[in-house]
Order: structure tokens, then C-alpha cells, then sequence
């Protein structure tokens, strides 16, 4: 089909284990064209290879992405004049800014460039820091959702609202699961524990990580003495390593999360209410995994009739349901091995890129 591909992130995909990177990253893996990943990363230790252009940064900051745009917009275009079929995808878990950028300078050069923006979620829900910030998002993604190609959302939810505030149609393309052969690595970790997955750097993580520690942790591990909390993601402050019965694991290799994943009793995620539809539930509903979550951490995931993945509202609420799902773990996660290969035929990233190879193409 003489199709080839460029991927952008606008942050490292390729070594790291949060969210968005877990999305970007699988959905490259499984693209079947000719592809390459462009993406910024402060690590230098990242290995070469032919599939992947780093473009490094002294610091992973909204400043020193804008200096760097001209650099990994200079890569890209290298990459793609003069293809047949060339398609640009720009993943959508930054600043829409920087795509904002990028399509319209590369729109520019490469007249028959196809355009797809791959929504992570609404991004004008999530810049909440400054009021200058949001009204900048509001306009840039506005103008993304109508001149591109092809917009996607992970949600019907997400399709109706970008429908209404932007008059933009979208397509949905729902966050899969990466079923892979990866050979699983064993790490020190306790018998019992209890695992939360997210980058503290992003806003809705900070305060759902700052919860368990304060209100959490301590009326659990007094209940049970034998169960600790783990934490995987990235940009932990160095004060919570020094917590009792808590591991902190930062940009853990994909062998190493997913044995911590397996080896969980559950999952438990008090997340405030923030945009977009949460991967790492989607992971552990593929996993057969309990999961204790905020309602807000369901947003756009059709849970199965008769799963019972405990969603509360309040901190007290939260706090019950936990400690029923310890209680219960040994018969709830039996049980659910049931929903499990129902949710992998509904989410694998494989089957969805599938479904909609002759949309993208």
C-alpha cells in the first residue's frame, strides 16, 4: 500500500509505564505499515534503533519542548516528503500546542500529508492550572478537531462532547490492551500489596497518591499487618520512599510491571474526577484484577453485568469498600477470571487497530 507512518510524542513512550505512554506505545507496536516513532525523552539511555528517533531534552518542560519543535519537525518531515501515502499521527497526552504546531508547518510542506490526531481525552478539561492555559487549549483543539483528517476519542461520552462544544465530528477509538509474549521478570516485592500505577506528575494522580498516603495508609496497614502498597509511575518525591510497608518503583521495564501486576491483590485507584478514559483500569479488568476506583475511573469502560469492580464517591465510602475487597480478595479474584477473557475480546489493541486499519488508512 505504500503507506508510511510517523508516530509523534511529544514525551518518552518507549521506557516508560504510565497511561499515556502504555497507549501511544502499544498502538505504534501494532501498526502495521511502514512507521517510526518520534519522540522527546530527557534519557539518554535509551537504546537506538531504526524504528525510533529520540529528540532529547535537557529537561522534560513545556519550555524546552517549544525550543526543541523545530528539531523534531525537521526529523519528521526528513522522514516523510516525497512518500506516496504519507500519515502523520500526533498523540494526544501533551499540550495540544505542540500539535497544534507541528500539523500546520508539516500540513504546509507535505501537500498529500494525512492527519490523525489521537485523543487521549478532552484536553480543554484537563488544563485547569491557568486561565490563559485553558482558553489557548480551548482554540488550539478546536481548530486540531476540524482540520485534521481524522480526530479520535476514546469514548462515545467524549464523541458527544466534542461534538457539542467544538461542532467537530470525532471518531472512537477506545484505549486497548497490549497482549503481548513478553517474558515477565521477577522483582523483590511483598506477598500482600496492594498497587496504584500513575505518573505523580500529572494533577489527578498527585492527589489520588497524596490520599492513599494520608487517609489510606495508615488505617489499612494497622488493620492488616501483612499488606504493604506499591507504587509504580515516575517523578515520586524522594520524602515517600521512606514510608513504611510501601515500595515506590519508577519507570519499571514492561516485564517488571506486568509480574507486579500479576502478583497484585487488587488494584486501587482514588482518583478525582479528571477526563479521558483510564488505561491502567482497562489493564487490570484484562488481568483479571479487582479494582477499588473512583466512578470517575470508569468514564468510557463498559464493565460487564455481574463483574464486581467496587466504584465508590466519597473517601469513606472508598475506605469500606477496600477493606471488603481485602476480605473478599481470594473469591473475588477467582471469580473474576470469568470476565477476563471477555474484557481482553473487547479492549486488545490488536483487535482494534483491526477493526479500524481501512478507517486510518
Amino acid at each position: 500500500m505504500n503507506i508510511t507512518t510517523a508516530f509523534v510524542c511529544f514525551f518518552s513512550a518507549s521506557e516508560n509505564n504510565t497511561g499515556a505512554a502504555k497507549v501511544s506505545y502499544n498502538f505504534f507496536k501494532q501498526w502495521k505499515n511502514n512507521k517510526k516513532l518520534f519522540q522527546f525523552t530527557s534519557n539518554k539511555k535509551i537504546k537506538k534503533k531504526k524504528y525510533l528517533k529520540n529528540v532529547y531534552l535537557r529537561k522534560e518542560n513545556a519550555l524546552y519542548k517549544i525550543l526543541n519543535l523545530p528539531n523534531i519537525i525537521f526529523h519528521i518531515y526528513q522522514y516523510l516528503k516525497n512518500k506516496k501515502k504519507p500519515i502523520l499521527i500526533l498523540e494526544g497526552a501533551s499540550w495540544i500546542f505542540f500539535s497544534f504546531v507541528i500539523f500546520f508547518v508539516l500540513k504546509f510542506f507535505i501537500k498529500n500529508l494525512k492527519v490523525i490526531y489521537h485523543g487521549h481525552n478532552i484536553e480543554y478539561e484537563v488544563r485547569k492550572n491557568s486561565f490563559l492555559i485553558k482558553k489557548l487549549t480551548f482554540y488550539f483543539e478546536k481548530i486540531i478537531y476540524n482540520k485534521v483528517d481524522i480526530g479520535t476519542v476514546v469514548s462515545k461520552r467524549d464523541k458527544n462532547k466534542i461534538s457539542k462544544i467544538y461542532k467537530s465530528k470525532s471518531y472512537v477509538f477506545p484505549n486497548g490492551y497490549y497482549l503481548n509474549d513478553v517474558k515477565i521478570k521477577k522483582i523483590n516485592i511483598p506477598k500482600k500489596f496492594i498497587l496504584f500505577n500513575g505518573s505523580y506528575g500529572y494533577w489527578p494522580n498527585k492527589i489520588a497518591i497524596n490520599k492513599i498516603l494520608n487517609i489510606y495508609h495508615p488505617i489499612i496497614t494497622k488493620k492488616y499487618k501483612d499488606i504493604h502498597f506499591i507504587f509504580t509511575g515516575n517523578n515520586f518525591p524522594k520524602k515517600f520512599f521512606k514510608t513504611k510497608k510501601t515500595k515506590f518503583f519508577q519507570n519499571l521495564s514492561d516485564q517488571k510491571y506486568k509480574y507486579v501486576l500479576k502478583k497484585s491483590m487488587l488494584l486501587f485507584f482514588p482518583i478525582p474526577k479528571s477526563p479521558g478514559t483510564k488505561v491502567k483500569v482497562i489493564e487490570g479488568l484484562c488481568e483479571g484484577k479487582t479494582i477499588v476506583a473512583t466512578k470517575p475511573c470508569f468514564l468510557g469502560i463498559d464493565v460487564l453485568k455481574g463483574d464486581k469492580s467496587c466504584k465508590f464517591t466519597t473517601d469513606k465510602e472508598g475506605l469500606i469498600k477496600l477493606r471488603k475487597a481485602i476480605n473478599n480478595s481470594k473469591i473475588t479474584n477467582k471469580n473474576k477470571f470469568q470476565y477476563q477473557k471477555k474484557y481482553l475480546l473487547k479492549y486488545s489493541i490488536n483487535k482494534l487497530i483491526c477493526c479500524n486499519e481501512k478507517v486510518f488508512n
